[in-house]
C-alpha cells in the first residue's frame, strides 16, 4: 500500500457522483419520513408530557400550538440523546450543565455553538441549533459513506458487485435514522473512517491519524475506545510479529494514537468531577441527590451509569423486562459474531497452510505434539520455546495490516454452482464453503484490526450498557459491519440480479430485514419508543 497517493483519490470520488447523490437523497427521504411519523403517529400517553430532560427551547412539545410549523417540525428531531447535545450547545458562558449531561462530551455541542455564532457573525441570521446540528450530522453521514466506499476499494476488492452492495447496505443500515437526527454518531463515523484513511496513506502519529483519533474521542467515549483498541492491537501484533525491530517508528505512532484517542475521556471526566464534586461550584448542589458519584473517587461516567441510569455493572442490564431490547439487537449481534466466526475459520486455514499441518490434525493437537513426544515425554524446553515462538510470529505476520494482498476482483465460483454468479450455499460441503469464504474481502487477515474492534465494542455495549444501542454503536463505529453484510450477500456472485434470483440463499430476507427495521425505526424513534 506504500504506492498509494492522495492524487489517486480524485478520480475515485468523481466516479462516485451518483453514490453521493443517492446518499444525499436518502437523507432527505429519512428526514421527511421522520416528520411524517411525528405528525401521523401520536405520542404514547406515558410521554405525552415529557419531563424536563426532554424539553428544549425550540421543541414543539414545550411550545404552544400557536408556534410556527417550522419550530414544531424541528422538535421532531429533539429526542433521546440529541436533547443533551442541543442543551449543552445552548448553555451560556459560565452556566454549568445538568447532572444528566455528564456522560456527553462537549466537542459536538461546541461545534454546533461555534457554527451558530459564525453564521450569525457573517450573515446576522440566528439559525436554530437543531437546524445546524441536522446539517452537520447529515453532511457527516454522506462523507463517512464516501470514505467507507473508497477505503473498501483500496484495501479489500475492486469488485463492482461488492462495492455496489456495500454502498446500498450503508444507505439501508438500521442506524441511519439515528445518524440523520441531531446526534453525534455520524460525526464519529467520519473521524473513525478518516483515521483509517490516514493510516492507509501513512499519515501516522500525532499530527495525522493521532489528531483525528483525539477528535473521535472528544465526540464520544466509544469513538476513542474504538480507535484505541485498533491502535493497541496493532502494537501487540507488531511486537510479536517478525518485523518488530524494523517497525519501531510504527510502534511509537500506534502508541501515540492510542493515548490520543483515550485522552479526551479522562479530560472530560476531570472536568465533570471539578464541576459536580467541588463544593465551591454551584453545580455541586445538583449532584447531592446522588452522593455516590463523587464519593469513591472512581470514574465519573461509570458512577453515573451505576447510580443514575442503573447500568455500568457487568450484566446489570440483563433483566427479564429487557428481553424485547435483546430481540432488537439480536440480528446485529448475529451478524457481528457470524463475521467473527467466518474470519476465524479463514485465519485458522491460513495458519494450518503456513505450518503445513496435516488435514487430520488440529492446530491445538499440533501445539501439544510440539511440546510432547509420542510417549508423552516433554521435549527440550528451548526447542519447544523456539517452535511456539515461530507459531506466534507466523500468526502475527498474517495479522499485519499490510501482510495480505488485495482480494481478487471476482471470486472463483464454487464447484457446485450451476449458474454463473450463484452460490448455492446450502448444497456446499464445509471445505467448499470455507474455500469460498477464504476469498471474501471482509475475511482478509490484513483487516483483522477492524474485526477485533467491532467484536470488542459489541461485547462492551452488551455487557456494560444498554444492549439496544449495539446497532447504532457498531454501525457507526465499525467499517467491518458493512463488509460482513456485503460479503454474506455477494459471496461467490458476480451479478446482483443473479443474487436476488437465487432461491437457495437468504439475500432477500437480509435486505428485507434492513429495510423493514429501518422503516419501523423511523416510526418508533421520533415517538420515544425503544429502537436503537
Amino acid at each position: 500500500m506504500s504506492d498509494l497517493h492522495l492524487s489517486s483519490i480524485i478520480p475515485k470520488i468523481k466516479a462516485r457522483k451518483w453514490f453521493i447523490l443517492q446518499l444525499a437523497i436518502s437523507r432527505l427521504v429519512v428526514l421527511a419520513l421522520l416528520l411524517a411519523s411525528d405528525l401521523l403517529v401520536p405520542l404514547p400517553s406515558s410521554v405525552e408530557n415529557p419531563p424536563a430532560l426532554y424539553s428544549m427551547p425550540s421543541s414543539r412539545r414545550s411550545l404552544s400550538w400557536l408556534s410556527s410549523p417550522f419550530q414544531r417540525a424541528l422538535g421532531t428531531f429533539e429526542v433521546w440523546d440529541s436533547v443533551h447535545y442541543l442543551r449543552l450547545s445552548s448553555l451560556e458562558r459560565g452556566v454549568h450543565p445538568r447532572l444528566e449531561d455528564i456522560a456527553f462530551h462537549r466537542f459536538y455541542p461546541g461545534l454546533i455553538k461555534f457554527s451558530s455564532d459564525l453564521i450569525e457573525c457573517v450573515t446576522s441570521l440566528k439559525v436554530p441549533p437543531t437546524m445546524i446540528s441536522l446539517t452537520i450530522s447529515n453532511a457527516s453521514f454522506v462523507v463517512s459513506g464516501l470514505l467507507l466506499s473508497l477505503y473498501a476499494e483500496m484495501t479489500l476488492t475492486t469488485s463492482a458487485t461488492f462495492l455496489r452492495t456495500l454502498e446500498y447496505i450503508y444507505i439501508l443500515t438500521p442506524s441511519n435514522v439515528f445518524n440523520s437526527t441531531t446526534n453525534v454518531e455520524s460525526v464519529i463515523s467520519t473521524f473513525i473512517y478518516l483515521y483509517y484513511f490516514l493510516k492507509l496513506f501513512k499519515y501516522d502519529g500525532l499530527y495525522g491519524a493521532g489528531f483525528v483519533a483525539f477528535l473521535a474521542g472528544s465526540c464520544k467515549s466509544t469513538g476513542g475506545v474504538a480507535i484505541a483498541v485498533t491502535a493497541i492491537y496493532n502494537v501487540l501484533v507488531h511486537l510479536f510479529g517478525p518485523t518488530a525491530r524494523q517497525s519501531s517508528s510504527l510502534l511509537f505512532h500506534n502508541g501515540v494514537e492510542a493515548v490520543m484517542a483515550i485522552t479526551p475521556i479522562f479530560l472530560h471526566d476531570k472536568n465533570m468531577r471539578d464541576t459536580f464534586c467541588d463544593p465551591n461550584n454551584i453545580a455541586h448542589k445538583v449532584s447531592q441527590g446522588y452522593p455516590q458519584i463523587c464519593s469513591d473517587g472512581g470514574w465519573m461516567y461509570k458512577n453515573v451509569q451505576q447510580h443514575v441510569w442503573e447500568t455500568g455493572w457487568p450484566f446489570s442490564y440483563w433483566k427479564f423486562k429487557n428481553i424485547p431490547h435483546f430481540f432488537l439487537a439480536g440480528c446485529t449481534c448475529y451478524f457481528v459474531f457470524e463475521g467473527l466466526y467466518v474470519w476465524c475459520g479463514v485465519f485458522c486455514r491460513r495458519v494450518r497452510s503456513k505450518l503445513e499441518i496435516p488435514q487430520h490434525e488440529s492446530i491445538s493437537k499440533h501445539l501439544v505434539n510440539v511440546a510432547f513426544d509420542s510417549a508423552g515425554r516433554t521435549r527440550p524446553y528451548l526447542q519447544t520455546l523456539r517452535s511456539y515462538s515461530k507459531v506466534l510470529s507466523l500468526s502475527c505476520s498474517l495479522l499485519l495490516p499490510a501482510s495480505a494482498p488485495k482480494s481478487p476482483a471476482q471470486p472463483p465460483l464454487s464447484p457446485n454452482s450451476k449458474t454463473q454468479g450463484s452460490r448455492h450455499e446450502d448444497t456446499m460441503t464445509p471445505p467448499e464453503f470455507w474455500a469460498l469464504m477464504d476469498v471474501q474481502p471482509f475475511a482478509s487477515p490484513s483487516l483483522s484490526m477492524h474485526m477485533v474492534s467491532m467484536v470488542f465494542l459489541a461485547m462492551l455495549v452488551m455487557i456494560m450498557a444498554h444492549v439496544n444501542i449495539v446497532t447504532r454503536i457498531v454501525a457507526s463505529h465499525c467499517m467491518s459491519f458493512y463488509w460482513v453484510l456485503a460479503g454474506r450477500i455477494t459471496a461467490g456472485a458476480a451479478d446482483l440480479q443473479v443474487i436476488f434470483d437465487d432461491p437457495t440463499n437468504h439475500t432477500r430476507a437480509l435486505c428485507s430485514y434492513l429495510l423493514i427495521f429501518n422503516v419501523v425505526g423511523i416510526i418508533m424513534y421520533s415517538n420515544y419508543l425503544p429502537w436503537v
